[in-house]
């Protein structure tokens, strides 16, 4: 299936409304940094069943703001046995060899689909079928939410907080990604420009010259004809950086004036005039122009 959240199996107060990193993650058996003991509990007809040896995603945030990362634990799977866990803890695969899925409908799996939902590009995970790899997603700058799980409430019934209260199940979610792994690791030097490389007796080689108005219409295009010819304006600039990462001629420099370059209305009032585009600006609706779909 890989790691693709689009492949996953359908079936059946932390973290909520702050910004921050992802700066790790973990598959384990572990909860909450506590390994996993054998045991009795208590089962919904309060009969005494065995404690289920779970798989979990352990994720570490660094929230905008702190000195150190937050780790909370996810579920992925009920049973931590059918899998194999890389040494390092970011590869997963299955025990018995073969595809390994966890289901859509996971706390994981709710959460890695919600990643892709607001903006991460899917392309940037392995499609390899025999293994779930998530590192490409670790440097993400994102917006974390609980959102409430209305059916899960509906036939499990609220859950029991720490203070005796009764509360809605809830999944961790994110609601909105600023930006993608590597966007905030550019040197401070000029938009464009790339670091001097030494030529013959040491001098400075020359340089190609990158000038943005050469990449920003072919990007918007090839852009617009993967989202169906339209999108919408607030989703522009990660559409473009996740459509530049593949290109690994550019630099972080060059994608970033990029992607500014093309979120800029009057730029896109250029490409109007230029024929490329339709750019609605009351609606926010950019949509190539049918003489361009016509061509």
């Amino acid at each position: 299936m890989g790691a693709r959240p689009s492949s996953f199996k359908q079936g059946g107060g932390f973290l909520n409304g702050v910004d921050g990193v992802i700066s790790d993650y973990t598959w384990t058996d572990e909860f909450n940094g506590k390994p996993f003991e054998a045991g009795k509990i208590k089962g919904s007809d309060g009969k005494s069943i065995d404690k289920p040896h779970s798989l979990n995603l352990a994720l570490s945030v660094r929230v905008d703001g702190a000195d150190e990362d937050t780790t909370t634990t996810i579920k992925a799977a009920g049973d931590f046995d059918a899998y194999e866990v890389s040494e390092d803890g970011h590869v997963l695969t299955a025990a018995d060899g073969g595809e390994c899925n966890i289901s859509a409908n996971s706390a994981t799996g709710k959460l890695l689909a919600s990643l892709i939902q607001a903006g991460f590009p899917e392309t940037l995970f392995s499609d390899n079928e025999d293994s779930i790899d998530l590192t490409p997603m670790v440097g993400t700058r994102v917006r974390f939410i609980q959102r409430t799980d209305v059916q899960r409430t509906k036939d499990f019934g609220k859950q029991k907080g720490k203070d005796g209260k009764l509360y809605d199940r809830k999944d961790l979610v994110i609601d909105n990604v600023y930006d993608l792994p590597g966007a905030a690791e550019a040197p401070s030097k000029g938009k464009g420009t790339k670091a001097p490389v030494k030529g013959a007796k040491g001098k400075p080689a020359a340089e190609p010259s990158f000038d943005v108005t050469d990449f920003a219409g072919p990007t918007l295009k090839s852009v617009l004809d993967a989202k169906g010819g339209t999108i919408e304006k607030p989703k522009l600039g990660m559409a473009v950086l996740g459509f530049l990462m593949k290109n690994k001629k550019l630099d972080s420099d060059q994608r970033d004036e990029i992607r500014n370059w093309l979120t800029d209305d009057d730029n896109l009032a250029t490409l109007v005039e230029e024929g490329l585009i339709t750019f609605n600006k009351k609606k926010g609706q950019i949509a190539l122009a049918e003489s361009d779909e016509e061509a």
